[in-house]
């Protein structure tokens, strides 16, 4: 295989004039060479009995000592009717002559039946119909020739044929929603602060009526899919106003003199809450006094 393949990279060089193509495999079941090495002289390529060739628009050819391809199946019998013959045939491949050279053609007898009489089997089932439900669809059914291939003419017309369906039920009608409403009133009229993040809302909806699901087809028409109603906070509305409101009463401030009847007060503010958002102010005073006493010291008087 080494020279072979030096070979052929001196060939160009040696201006080959009766070079075949060179092949490493011939598959004796095909009369097929594979892998194609390149263009040498026959004697050349043939050093590897493994080898095949093939010349200018010939066929393949092996390298091997001639050896008989495999027998070809038996044709078709000469005569469509009576009594007629059936041949097979193989070729010699390699050098030199197979044995038995002129053994290349076998006949036999063979009778074949007239195609009078022959032609189209039963039509076969109707197929489905094109839709499901009402009108417009078609079905088809086929049938085969029961001929031989070589008595195809016995038989005439359409291997198919298609007619329209009997009558089917109505198609089921899905829902469709009809458009949405106007966004509805807020639940209130003002975000009030005490309901925390509680915020005021709005709904609108919509009605599966554009058109209606069919009720009276198998199987009914779908609803409509979604939801019909919506919800939305009313985000855009103004705080609520918030009223202000007393706090505790503090405890008593000192009385107003130090001794005897005096006033002491106490206070409280508008804090809880405060006014918010223009709620009212508290109502009513926002400080008190009470009575207080304070006793007074008494100057002792001195014994004589």
């Amino acid at each position: 295989m080494e020279v072979l393949k030096v070979l052929l990279v001196l060939v160009p060089l040696l201006q080959c004039s009766e070079c075949v193509r060179c092949f490493t495999r011939f598959d004796l079941a095909l009369a097929r060479c594979d892998e194609e090495l390149g263009e040498v002289e026959e004697d050349d390529c043939c050093m590897n009995p493994d080898n095949g060739f093939q010349v200018t628009g010939g066929v393949c050819q092996s390298c091997s000592p001639p050896v008989w391809s495999p027998w070809s199946p038996w044709s078709e019998c000469t005569v469509l009717c009576g009594e007629g013959v059936t041949m097979r045939s193989r070729k010699c491949f390699g050098i030199g002559e197979c044995e038995g050279a002129a053994d290349k053609l076998q006949t036999k007898p063979c009778n074949n039946t007239c195609c009078n009489g022959e032609g189209w089997g039963p039509w076969l089932s109707w197929s489905s119909c094109s839709v499901t439900c009402a009108g417009g669809g078609v079905r088809r059914r086929e049938r085969e020739c029961s001929a031989p291939p070589q008595c195809l003419s016995a038989c005439s017309g359409a291997s198919e044929e298609t007619e329209a369906c009997p009558p089917l039920s109505a198609c089921p009608v899905p829902g469709g929603w009809s458009r949405w409403s106007d966004w509805g009133l807020c639940s209130a009229s003002c975000i009030d602060e005490k309901l925390g993040v509680a915020m005021p809302t709005r709904q609108r909806h919509r009605f599966c009526s554009s058109p209606a699901p069919s009720s009276d087809t198998i199987p009914p028409g779908p609803a409509c899919p979604g939801e019909r109603l919506q919800s939305q906070t009313c985000s855009h509305l103004p705080n609520c106003a918030v009223d202000g409101g007393w706090g505790a009463w503090s405890q008593p401030r000192p009385c107003s003199i130090s001794c005897g009847e005096g006033l002491q007060l106490s206070i409280r503010r508008c804090d809880s809450p405060a006014p918010k958002y223009g709620g009212r102010l508290c109502d009513g005073p926002s400080a008190k006094s009470s009575v207080c006493q304070t006793p007074c010291p008494v100057d002792k008087l001195e014994r004589f």
